[in-house]
């Protein structure tokens, strides 16, 4: 995927690992997707119902569909940010100096 920023940067995600994207989960999502793990994957897993293969499947789908997407570019700072329905809207930064590191993880 490849992103044009409004400053004429492209970003550019290619490959696992960008420090400059973030999987996002809305608060509104967030206890639901923990109670649909624990009900979906680690009781069936713990009871046997279900073996780790399926159980990590299940986990990832769950995951995956409470996420979105979201990157900064490295060259301004806007963050750019998938709505549910996975359209980008850019988010500026409000200072030159603002951090352009923002989503990475550590």
């Amino acid at each position: 995927m490849k992103i044009t920023c409004t400053c004429g940067a492209q970003i550019v995600d290619s490959t696992d690992g960008h420090p400059n994207k973030a999987h996002l989960i809305a608060d509104e999502r967030w206890t639901g997707l923990l109670d649909a793990l624990d009900d979906e994957v680690v009781a069936p897993l713990a009871a046997g119902r279900i073996g780790e293969d399926a159980a990590a499947m299940r986990l990832r789908t769950l995951v995956s569909h409470a996420q979105r997407l979201a990157w900064q570019c490295t060259a301004c700072g806007r963050v750019w940010i998938e709505d549910p329905a996975r359209t980008l809207h850019g988010y500026a930064a409000d200072a030159p100096s603002a951090d352009r590191r923002v989503l990475r993880g550590g």
